[in-house]
C-alpha cells in the first residue's frame, strides 16, 4: 500500500488511539542518493502536496524526518488519531 493510500485508509477508518506505519518504501528518489539509478526508484506519479502552498512535501530520508512529515500531513489533511512511523527495535505496549 502506498503512503497516500495508507493515509486515505486511516482517515476513513478513524482509529481511536493510533496507527503504525511499517515497511515504508525506499522506492522514492532522494536528492544525492547514489542508489537513485536503481530500477525500483521512481518519481511519484502524483506527490502529496501541502494544501496551503501546493508544493509537494519533502521526501524523508530517515525515521525522524518521516515522523515529522507524517505529523504535518496528518494536521494538514485532518487524519484522526496518532500515526506513528515504526523504527527498528520499537516496542508497543498493549492494554
Amino acid at each position: 500500500m502506498s503512503f497516500q493510500r495508507a493515509m486515505d485508509y486511516i482517515k476513513s477508518w478513524r482509529p481511536k488511539i493510533a496507527s503504525y506505519l511499517v515497511h515504508i518504501s525506499d522506492a522514492d528518489r532522494v536528492l544525492g542518493d547514489p542508489c537513485n539509478n536503481s530500477l525500483k526508484k521512481l518519481g511519484p506519479l502524483s506527490p502529496l502536496s501541502d494544501p496551503a502552498t501546493g508544493e509537494p512535501y519533502p521526501i524523508p530520508t530517515c525515521q525522524e524526518e518521516w515522523q515529522q512529515c507524517v505529523e504535518r500531513i496528518c494536521l494538514d489533511y485532518d487524519v484522526p488519531g496518532r500515526v506513528l512511523v515504526a523504527y527498528d527495535g520499537m516496542m508497543i505496549d498493549h492494554v
